[in-house]
């Protein structure tokens, strides 16, 4: 359906693209075999693009939209119900958005400040103004341990203490050129960078550490 997909992401049972063209959600049972459009009338709710989606542990779905509203999904993706503008200013994007293991959810915007919510999205506390980085952000994620880390460009900033304060533990993941464009974790507290030419970086030390493990296009 197009090619401006906003994301994909998961939860126990299913994986799901988020398809900015037509605001429309679309659903996988079987590992991305087949896939199902699960709803396709928040084009008439959200504001603008959709900027950013993640899922919790408990199987929530959020999306955060161009109005920096977040919305959030607890029948994998088929109703949506808007919370709060998690940032109180619609120029200001939101960059990524992150959920840690205890639901809690971290969003980063384009002037460089950090949120979070402990109670899905109704209400958002700002943890830093400026965690250190510029307004070209690429994306927040958090690990098992509850450390948060953003991917800025090559560089990868964490903090420790729920996105208060923030250092540089790597100014370069890569000996490339290209910078990197988006950040995961898995359960095992594995983080993995994916640069703009394909490459699949991994670290297994909270990102003091990076090797390139792969690439998803096999250039």
């Amino acid at each position: 359906d197009g090619t401006d997909v906003q994301n994909m992401i998961s939860d126990s049972n299913y994986l799901y693209i988020i398809f900015n063209g037509d605001k429309i959600i679309y659903r996988s049972s079987n590992l991305g075999v087949t896939w199902t459009a699960v709803n396709d009338t928040l084009n008439t709710h959200t504001s603008g693009n959709w900027l950013a989606s993640a899922s919790s542990s408990s199987n929530i779905l959020y999306i955060i939209d161009g109005a920096q509203k977040i919305w959030k999904s607890s029948d994998s993706g088929v109703t949506w119900i808007s919370g709060a503008d998690f940032n109180g200013a619609v120029s200001n994007d939101v960059k990524g958005i992150t959920i840690n293991s205890s639901n809690d959810i971290y969003a980063v915007d384009g002037a460089k400040g950090v949120y979070s919510s402990s109670n899905q999205g109704t209400s958002w506390t700002q943890k830093t103004s400026d965690y250190g980085g510029t307004t070209g952000t690429d994306g927040i994620v958090s690990d098992q341990s509850g450390n948060l880390y953003i991917l800025l460009d090559k560089g990868i900033y964490k903090s420790a203490n729920s996105g208060t304060t923030w250092s540089v533990i790597n100014s370069s993941f890569t000996s490339y050129s290209q910078d990197g464009a988006y950040i995961v974790s898995d359960t095992s507290n594995n983080l993995y960078v994916l640069d703009n030419n394909g490459r699949v970086f991994k670290s297994s030390n909270s990102g003091v550490l990076w090797s390139e493990v792969g690439d998803i296009n096999g250039e």
